[in-house]
């Protein structure tokens, strides 16, 4: 059976600089962030994802969200990670 497999990336100590556009700015309690994070991670791995943690991205605030496409044919391995 094929392994679905996500990037998953800690908030960044920055999270709080992000970028919001569309809704009133509010502030961002990292402890909680990182909680929601953990949460997200268990469930993905609850239903059959592997993940991959990439390193924090601290210059980066949005870079817990992991939005590039990535498309693998073949075997993947961690080593592509």
């Amino acid at each position: 059976m094929e392994t679905k497999k996500a990037f998953v990336r800690k908030p960044a100590t920055t999270l709080a600089d992000g970028i919001v556009t569309h809704i009133e700015k509010e502030p961002v309690d990292l402890e909680l962030a990182r909680t929601q994070w953990a949460n997200y991670v268990k469930a993905l791995q609850d239903h059959g994802w592997a993940t991959i943690e990439v390193p924090v991205a601290d210059d980066c605030p949005d870079s817990v969200f992991v939005e590039d496409t990535i498309v693998v044919y073949g075997p993947f391995t961690d080593e592509c990670g």
